[in-house]
């Protein structure tokens, strides 16, 4: 299980645009057994986004296919990721943007 931690728009040359953190936006996401489920809330109650599916690693490339899902994450999503120290980091190029969202590995104790 994994909690947001922030999202980060960037321009393709690495400069940060906005960024919006988990006062802004909270989400938790939970991936096993090749299927993932996430949920997203703004800071006024909303439910911006939410979906479920199937995943699957490649080496750095994370692929998760939405089968059901609310908001604007519709069908195939293709990430770059890494993992440090129960931080994970997936990355998507859109135009002429990046997208960079931060996820903290959720503390089971």
């Amino acid at each position: 299980s994994w909690r947001l931690r922030e999202v980060r728009q960037l321009s393709l040359d690495g400069v940060v645009l906005s960024i919006v953190d988990a006062t802004q936006l909270k989400a938790i996401k939970v991936v096993a057994n090749q299927h993932f489920s996430m949920v997203s809330q703004s800071k006024d109650g909303l439910l911006p986004t939410a979906a479920a599916g199937r995943f699957a690693i490649d080496g750095q490339q994370y692929q998760e296919w939405a089968e059901l899902s609310a908001g604007d994450i519709a069908g195939v999503r293709s990430y770059q990721w890494s993992l440090e120290d129960g931080i994970w980091r997936q990355q998507w190029v859109h135009g002429q943007q990046m997208t960079e969202q931060v996820w903290q590995l959720v503390d089971t104790e």
